[in-house]
């Protein structure tokens, strides 16, 4: 776990704007640990059979699991004895990291791949310094980092309609 978690630890973290839109925007995502997911989050969909997760607290500790076990042939060598794998790596990386941490190595993460698998359409967008984005092109990176298949040049009408929602929020 430490040679791991020294991976997560040792990513560059966020800029300031993007941290601040993404905030704003998901209020319980990048502070949130994987025990008050696992209570608040779960909790609350089983309990009220609430489908709608979106405001609800979520740790990224549990996506590192995703991006490094496709990458590291011992983690995916391990042989775990439940079926909720990301849930205990999530909580046993926070032994060894912060939810903070992991939420800037996932989103680090997601940028490389979305430089590498969106269309040319975007131009420079995906390269541009998030210090000189606008409010509305942070709103547009938050929306792919959170889903990368839902962009503007994919479905422009539910980009837009998201887009319009998502910045009624910050006015």
């Amino acid at each position: 776990m430490v040679s791991l978690a020294d991976e997560v630890n040792q990513v560059k973290p966020l800029p300031d704007n993007f941290i601040a839109m993404y905030e704003e925007l998901y209020p319980n995502a990048i502070h949130t640990s994987m025990t008050k997911q696992l209570f608040a989050n779960y909790g609350t969909r089983i309990l009220f059979r609430r489908r709608q997760i979106e405001n609800l607290p979520h740790c990224a500790c549990d996506l590192v699991y995703d991006i490094q076990v496709k990458n590291n042939k011992l983690l995916a060598d391990v042989h775990w004895p439940g079926r909720l794998q990301e849930l205990e790596y999530g909580f046993a990386i926070e032994d060894f990291s912060t939810p903070e941490k992991c939420f800037d190595y996932v989103v680090q993460n997601k940028i490389a791949n979305l430089r590498a698998t969106l269309p040319e359409e975007f131009g420079d967008f995906l390269t541009k310094d998030f210090g000189r984005m606008t409010n509305d092109e942070l709103i547009e990176m938050v929306m792919l980092v959170k889903q990368q298949d839902f962009h503007r040049f994919k479905n422009p009408q539910k980009f837009e309609e998201e887009f319009q929602k998502l910045k009624s929020k910050l006015e």
